[in-house]
C-alpha cells in the first residue's frame, strides 16, 4: 500500500476470524469479510475480546489490506497476545461487613473495620485499634483490647470499650455506653442514654435527651454542649457520682452564651448555691445549684422572673457541695 494515503483510505478486510475471541468495532462484532480502516484503529475503536475463557493467552486472525487506489496486500495473519485481566483488588485488610440479618462478627488481633449493617448484631473487635460500627438494629459492640472507636448508629445499642483509650458514640436510640479501663471519650447522641466511664480519666457528654452519666474512679469531665445555643428542651442529665475537687463540669459557651470563662472555673458572681428551685430562678447568678435536690440550672436572665431562655439541665444525684471551681467554661 501507499503509506502516504490518509488513514481513512487504508481498509482492512477480515478473511478469517480469531479462534478464541472476536474483533469488536465500535461496540459491534466484526464478521468474515467485515472491514475497518486505519482511522478506526488510530481512534481506538477496534478491540479484541476473549470469549473462550480459561487461560488462553494468544490468538490470530487473517486479513487483506487495500489503499483505495488499487494497492493491496495479500491475506496476512496477525498474531494477538491476550493479557488476562487483573483480578479485582481484595478489600482492605481487616474490613469485615455484616449482612441485613443478625450477625456475629469477630475481629482479629490487628486493627479491624467492622460494619454490622442491618439487623441486631454482636460485634467484637478483639485486639488492635478497631473501628466498629453497628449501623441499624439493636447492636452489642465490644472493643476489648486496644484504643478503639465504637459507633452505635440507629436503635438501642450497647457499646463496651474494654481496655484502652476508647472513643464511644451512641448516636440515635437509647444506648448503654460503657468505657472500661482507660481514658475514654463517651458521647451519647439522641435519646435517653446511659454513660459509664469506669476506671480512668473519662470525658462524658450525654448530648440531646435526658441521660444518666457515671464517671467511675479517677478524675472525670462531664460535658454539656449541644453545638447550639441553649434550648429549654435540652433534657436533664443525671450525674450519679460527682466528686468536688476531683471531677469537673464543662459548660460550652456556644450553649451557655452568657457565661464568662476564667482560668479556674466560672466567676464567683456567676454561680450561687440555693436551697429551692424558686431561689434558683431569681438569683443574680447565671448558674444556680439547689443543694437540697441536686438540681443544676442555667438562669439565663439573672434576677428577672424565671430562667429566661434557660432551665434545669442537670441533676447531681449525690447532692455534692458544689463550688464555682468545679466548673470549666470553654
Amino acid at each position: 500500500t501507499d503509506t502516504d494515503n490518509p488513514p481513512n483510505e487504508v481498509t482492512y478486510t477480515v478473511t478469517e476470524l480469531p479462534t478464541n475471541g472476536q474483533l469488536i468495532l465500535d461496540g459491534a462484532a466484526v464478521a468474515v469479510n467485515g472491514t475497518f480502516t486505519q482511522a478506526n484503529i488510530n481512534a481506538g475503536l477496534l478491540t479484541y475480546q476473549n470469549t473462550a475463557g480459561g487461560d488462553e493467552n494468544s490468538d490470530n486472525f487473517t486479513f487483506t489490506v487495500s489503499d483505495g487506489e488499487g494497492g493491496e496486500i495479500a491475506a496476512t495473519s496477525f498474531d494477538i497476545t491476550v493479557n488476562q485481566p487483573a483480578p479485582p483488588p481484595p478489600p482492605p485488610p481487616g474490613v469485615i461487613n455484616g449482612t441485613d440479618g443478625d450477625d456475629n462478627l469477630d475481629g482479629t488481633p490487628d486493627g479491624d473495620i467492622i460494619n454490622g449493617l442491618e439487623g441486631n448484631d454482636n460485634i467484637s473487635g478483639l485486639g488492635g485499634r478497631d473501628i466498629l460500627r453497628g449501623n441499624e438494629g439493636n447492636d452489642r459492640i465490644e472493643g476489648n483490647l486496644g484504643n478503639d472507636r465504637l459507633i452505635g448508629g440507629d436503635d438501642d445499642d450497647t457499646l463496651i470499650g474494654g481496655i484502652g483509650n476508647d472513643d464511644i458514640r451512641g448516636q440515635n436510640g437509647d444506648d448503654s455506653l460503657i468505657g472500661g479501663r482507660g481514658s475514654d471519650i463517651i458521647i451519647g447522641g439522641n435519646g435517653a442514654d446511659i454513660l459509664e466511664g469506669r476506671p480512668g480519666r473519662d470525658r462524658l457528654n450525654g448530648g440531646p435527651g435526658s441521660d444518666t452519666m457515671t464517671g467511675g474512679a479517677s478524675r472525670d469531665l462531664f460535658i454539656f454542649n449541644t453545638n447550639a445555643e441553649f434550648s429549654t428542651d435540652i433534657g436533664i442529665d443525671t450525674i450519679v457520682d460527682f466528686t468536688p475537687g476531683q471531677d469537673l463540669i464543662l459548660l460550652d459557651r456556644r450553649t451557655f452564651t452568657t457565661l464568662t470563662a476564667i482560668e479556674n472555673g466560672i466567676t464567683a458572681s456567676e454561680f450561687e448555691v440555693v436551697t429551692t428551685d424558686a431561689d434558683a430562678a431569681t438569683s443574680d447568678a447565671l448558674i444556680t445549684y439547689n443543694s437540697t435536690t441536686g438540681g443544676l440550672f442555667y438562669n439565663q436572665n439573672g434576677s428577672a422572673t424565671g430562667f429566661g431562655n434557660g432551665s434545669q439541665f442537670a441533676l447531681l444525684e449525690n447532692t455534692p457541695a458544689l463550688e464555682a471551681a468545679d466548673f470549666r467554661v470553654r
